[in-house]
């Protein structure tokens, strides 16, 4: 299973869960939309820097598959990643270490997936 197959199985789960609890959802959706303000102080890249590698200190490998796929529509480069994920290897040590990693590679093959299906 592909990275982004992963993240659609997990997409699946949230929206079964979304219809049984839509007003909780809804208010995560508000939240969501209220701290990642298109014209706020911090850009989309910037802020999808940060969300992954709070989803990297968190351990949460849903999440941060989310985020990387919207970093990565955002424009974040590998690189800019990398540098983001340096702040949770310094703060978690080797488990951020080891998430960084899985964090990179979602990155490279969700970047090599979105490219396969736009041609």
């Amino acid at each position: 299973m592909g990275t982004l197959e992963e993240l659609r199985a997990y997409q699946a789960d949230w929206m079964k869960f979304a219809e049984l609890q839509p007003d909780v959802i809804n208010a995560f959706g508000q939240m969501r939309n209220a701290a990642c303000l298109e014209d706020g102080v911090l850009d989309m890249k910037t802020l999808e820097l940060v969300a992954v590698a709070v989803c990297v200190a968190r351990k949460c490998v849903p999440c941060m598959l989310s985020h990387v796929e919207v970093a990565v529509k955002a424009g974040v480069t590998r690189e800019e990643l990398s540098a983001a994920l340096n702040m949770a290897i310094l703060l978690c040590g080797g488990p951020g270490w080891a998430y960084s990693a899985m964090a990179l590679k979602a990155f490279d093959e969700i970047t090599a997936e979105l490219a396969e299906e736009a041609e």
